[in-house]
């Protein structure tokens, strides 16, 4: 079932060093996949291994689970299963939360150079076109699942069987004798993709018997036409995007509004994110266009945009869970490894040396403490500027993000604030002469 090309491009993979995994459910798609990489990597001598993710959603998966692990061994296949904890939210479904637990045990459980095997068919294809038509999804969303992308830097998802329907699948499995399981939530049409395949999609064929193959026709011409938006929106992110990823939103603004909003969906799939809705392209809109000093925000489904100094910010939700915590002030010791989490959530460490813009040493009769949040009113005197400013205006002046502002770090000896880590010294606690003592100061570094 795998055509010439493909068999050529299994020995590519071979050659770069790429070891091959299966992802195997034990249902006839991946046990036909999973005899195929077999029969052709015996012929390479490439070592295969099957995963099976065990979500725990049916009464049965612990049985389909050794049935996977007899399967595997009786053909020469290496074996592992990967149980995972799905928590199922208000905003996505549970097929959405199985899948993507799924890919990320994959990608847990491979070697870090590793093709992996899915097995997923014109069926399917056709499956997902319809659900992504139905939802109005754009030229990217249609052109549906791709035999090839990138899953990490090192790891490749590899959709062989695109080409061949599910009929033909199941006519391979019967003529080699091979045994699958049939997992009961395949009959249950509250599903969207079981009702379209118990329902809708037999009156397509039986109407349009090659209505399959024309669907993946219609997706891979989407496919070919999302590589030349995504090739102009690569040009144009030279200019559009920084890099610390940010949107600059006046060379967003100079683009025509089709480039925008091609510009914003490559800017959000190139950091990971799911697509966003018409609606939230709206609001996205609404956020390039507002005013220089409005902190506006876009909700999407795990993450934000926000905006500040004419950019656009992607912040995830480990970044959101940062912001939300309020730090506590804490008294200290200097000691020569003191570990600390920057505004930024970087991990900062002060270290003592001899060299270079040091903070003095606390005297036995100065309290260190490590104080946020506080009044913007009180005012320092940074090493860069020769008049004091408020914490306020020095915060404006250094273009800290609003949301990071209550995380940043000061250090203070007794009541005087005598450093902003990562950002500045004091000048009255500032040492920049060099000298061979041990006890001359401290400064700070990102690891």
């Amino acid at each position: 079932m795998f055509i010439p090309e493909q068999i050529i491009e299994l020995d590519k993979y071979h050659q770069q060093g790429y070891q091959f995994v299966v992802a195997f459910s034990g249902g006839v798609d991946s046990t036909v996949l999973l005899y195929l990489v077999q029969q052709h990597s015996q012929a390479l001598n490439i070592p295969v291994t099957a995963i099976y993710v065990n979500h725990g959603l049916s009464a049965n998966a612990d049985n389909w689970q050794q049935h996977c692990q007899q399967v595997a061994e009786q053909i020469g296949v290496q074996f592992k299963a990967v149980k995972v904890n799905i928590q199922q939210t208000n905003r996505q479904s549970i097929e959405q939360l199985a899948r993507e637990a799924r890919y990320q045990a994959l990608i847990q459980h491979s070697a870090d150079k590793s093709v992996i095997f899915a097995g997923q068919h014109q069926d399917d294809q056709t499956e997902t076109f319809l659900l992504r038509l139905k939802r109005g999804s754009g030229p990217n969303g249609l052109a549906c699942m791709r035999p090839l992308r990138n899953l990490t830097e090192n790891r490749l998802l590899y959709r062989p069987l695109l080409h061949v329907t599910r009929a033909e699948i199941e006519s391979f499995a019967n003529q080699h004798s091979l045994r699958w399981i049939e997992d009961e939530s395949n009959q249950n049409q509250v599903f969207e993709r079981n009702f379209l395949r118990k329902q809708i999609i037999p009156q397509l064929s039986e109407k349009w018997p090659q209505f399959s193959a024309m669907v993946s026709r219609s997706a891979q011409l989407c496919s070919e036409y999302q590589l030349l938006a995504d090739e102009l929106a690569f040009i144009d992110a030279k200019a559009a995007i920084d890099p610390n990823n940010r949107l600059l939103v006046e060379a967003c603004l100079s683009l025509s509004q089709q480039r925008q909003n091609n510009l914003i969906r490559y800017w959000l799939q190139s950091q990971r994110v799911l697509l966003p809705s018409s609606k939230q392209m709206q609001q996205i809109e609404q956020v390039l266009l507002a005013k220089d000093d409005a902190q506006p925000i876009v909700q999407l489904a795990c993450s934000q945009i926000r905006r500040f100094n004419k950019k656009l910010y992607l912040l995830k939700q480990a970044e959101l869970d940062w912001i939300a915590q309020t730090p506590s002030d804490i008294l200290v010791e200097l000691k020569p490894q003191l570990r600390l989490l920057a505004a930024d959530a970087k991990s900062l460490t002060i270290k003592q040396v001899k060299q270079g813009r040091r903070i003095r040493l606390a005297t036995e009769q100065e309290q260190v403490s490590i104080r946020y949040n506080i009044k913007s009113s009180t005012k320092c005197l940074p090493d860069y500027r020769h008049q004091s400013r408020t914490i306020k205006k020095i915060l404006q002046e250094l273009s800290i993000e609003p949301w990071f502002r209550h995380k940043v770090a000061y250090l203070y000896y007794n009541d005087s604030c005598v450093a902003a880590l990562g950002y500045w010294i004091d000048k009255n606690y500032l040492i920049e002469d060099s000298s061979d003592k041990p006890q001359i100061g401290w400064t700070w570094v990102y690891d």
